[in-house]
């Protein structure tokens, strides 16, 4: 019998929760986690917030703003070879 490695599409609560993670992380000085924040964002001496979070979250995906990756989650997936 096959098995299939099903990786299913990320949706908006995968995000949310992976930018709470982000924001743990940061609170708890892991060197990764700030690295990945000054990269997008710079804010030091700052206090970092879940919203600063989900914009790093953004740009990391390629998005300007968490509003504008929200609303690519969000949309209607299109069928494969619809033109």
């Amino acid at each position: 019998m096959f098995k299939y490695n099903v990786i299913p599409i990320p949706n908006l609560e995968f995000y949310r929760k992976q930018a709470k993670a982000l924001c743990k992380a940061v609170a708890a000085n892991d060197l990764a986690a700030i690295s990945r924040v000054q990269t997008h964002l710079d804010h030091s001496g700052k206090r970092f917030l879940l919203a600063d979070a989900q914009w790093v979250i953004a740009r990391e995906n390629g998005f300007t703003n968490w509003t504008k990756f929200k609303a690519h989650i969000e949309s209607p997936v299109t069928e494969i070879g619809a033109v």
